[in-house]
């Protein structure tokens, strides 16, 4: 085992001071950073600069890929100069060129495959298993990382760049470690695994308010007496008309149909009878005579729903949780988020960690852990990578986990931007301003023709074509004019 620095491709693992060399992955971050310390002094004259490759390996593998973004130079006041140098990984390149696209009727693979080819030509797009169709998007003058970003959280997918520049781009999940741990697989520092368990945010009764739905006809009676004028519904009715203009709501008074308008929008001297909304009510200009007042409309109900988790109940007793959320507008929707909260909530909550002295774990991936010893089989997604150098030749890994579950809402919700498979049309209305330096070659050459004074001509009045002798004569600006 070998650990590594190469510095625009030379070997400086000598050079640097071996516990200040620390390198993070974490899970959304996209670019990958790398820390160590130089210490210039006497006949150690190497100093680092800014702008300078970086390769960290290990064992001959590669961990690590950049640049030198900020090197801070400090002195102990004598003879040693200190070199604090922070790096970040080749990913930093996405950032530095803007894109301004637009795209419609496409697939992620493609927007993706053209950004890349026109924008960032370096890299490739091998990691890129996106089929997912998209009905309009739009990137205006954001840097190529922002723009994978952008179709990473509309489409829930997650990415990253490897160390050969190489562009992953994968449903989120779906990536796996090259590895499992277990009791006895060896890959890891046995004494290391620590596993905790949390119910705090234990939920296994959910009730959820979302918002309203049309219910069946209904019809409201009432008694008038010639004198009263307002009257207060019972239902809250959805609309006068319906979307293609058909009449949903009547009023009738002795069985004679009422002109409705809304109130607060509507004049009432225009109108028999003015609707309350909100209010639900209705308030006549005269009051109606003597007899029956019949209100006729569709109701509206507020949609209410309760899941539970009748396990989770009996193991941990009950817990319960509500939430109201009006955008969502059917009692399936309702249904499918309290079961997302069961599945995320309604069991202990696991986080796991664990060291290593074997490379290839990446934040995203998602690795298993089968410790009959410690009680626990269960998947994780990683979330941070550290790396630091223990010795010359010998590197640490410090691996961060949690718990699939506790993600599950949130790839629920956001799913929710799909609709059929496609993604919705992007909101991003800016004009686009597209600016592409050219370079014009305008060529001018005149024939000149010296023409003899005694040479004969015909001078004919009107249109004439320049042929032989003829010449047209034209009494337009000449001084016969």
């Amino acid at each position: 085992m070998t650990i590594t620095l190469k510095i625009n491709g030379v070997n400086r693992t000598s050079s640097i001071i071996r516990n200040s060399l620390n390198k993070s992955d974490v899970l959304n971050e996209k670019v990958d950073t790398l820390s160590f310390a130089v210490d210039k002094y006497g006949n150690q004259t190497y100093a680092p600069s800014v702008n300078d490759t970086v390769e960290l390996l290990d064992t001959g593998v590669t961990i690590f890929k950049g640049l030198i973004l900020t090197v801070d130079k400090s002195t102990d006041g004598h003879s040693v100069v200190r070199y604090d140098v922070e790096c970040v990984d080749n990913a930093h390149f996405l950032n530095r060129t803007l894109v301004t696209e637009i795209y419609t009727n496409t697939t992620i693979n493609a927007i993706i495959a053209n950004i890349i080819s026109t924008y960032a030509p370096t890299f490739t797009i091998t990691g890129v298993v996106a089929p997912v169709p998209v009905k309009s998007i739009t990137f205006n003058r954001i840097s190529v990382s922002e723009a994978l970003g952008k179709l990473s959280r509309l489409s829930n997918y997650s990415w990253y760049v490897d160390y050969t520049n190489d562009i992953h781009f994968f449903a989120k999940n779906t990536e796996l470690a090259p590895f499992s741990i277990t009791d006895n697989s060896n890959n890891y520092i046995y004494e290391s695994l620590q596993v905790s368990e949390d119910i705090s945010q234990l939920r296994n009764s959910v009730f959820i308010e979302g918002g309203e739905i049309e219910g069946e006809q209904r019809t409201e009676t009432f008694t008038t007496d010639g004198v009263q004028k307002f009257f207060k519904l019972t239902n809250k009715f959805s609309a006068i008309y319906d979307d293609d203009q058909n009449q949903i709501l009547s009023v009738a008074v002795n069985g004679v149909q009422q002109t409705i308008g809304v109130s607060g929008l509507n004049d009432e001297s225009s109108f028999n009878v003015l609707w309350d909304y909100n209010g639900k009510s209705l308030a006549f200009a005269n009051a109606p005579a003597n007899g029956t007042l019949t209100v006729t409309g569709l109701p509206l109900y507020p949609i209410l729903v309760q899941e539970e988790d009748p396990d989770s109940i009996v193991i941990y007793g009950r817990s319960e949780f509500a939430k109201v959320d009006k955008s969502i507008s059917t009692r399936q929707e309702a249904v499918d988020f309290a079961i997302a909260e069961l599945e995320a909530y309604a069991n202990k909550i696991s986080e796991s960690s664990f060291a290593t002295y074997t490379p290839g774990l990446r934040s995203g991936q998602v690795i298993t852990v089968n410790s009959a010893f410690r009680g626990i089989n269960e998947d994780f997604l990683i979330q941070r990578v550290t790396f630091r150098m223990v010795s010359q030749t010998v590197g640490e890994y410090r691996v961060e986990l949690a718990t699939l579950r506790t993600i599950t809402l949130i790839d629920f919700l956001i799913s929710q931007l799909r609709v059929n498979g496609t993604i919705l049309a992007d909101s991003d209305e800016d004009i686009l301003h597209k600016y592409k330096p050219f370079t014009e070659t305008i060529s001018i050459a005149d024939a000149v023709t010296v023409q003899a004074l005694n040479y004969p001509v015909v001078f004919r009045l009107g249109e004439q074509a320049v042929t032989g002798f003829i010449r047209p004569f034209a009494l337009n600006g000449s001084r016969l004019s």
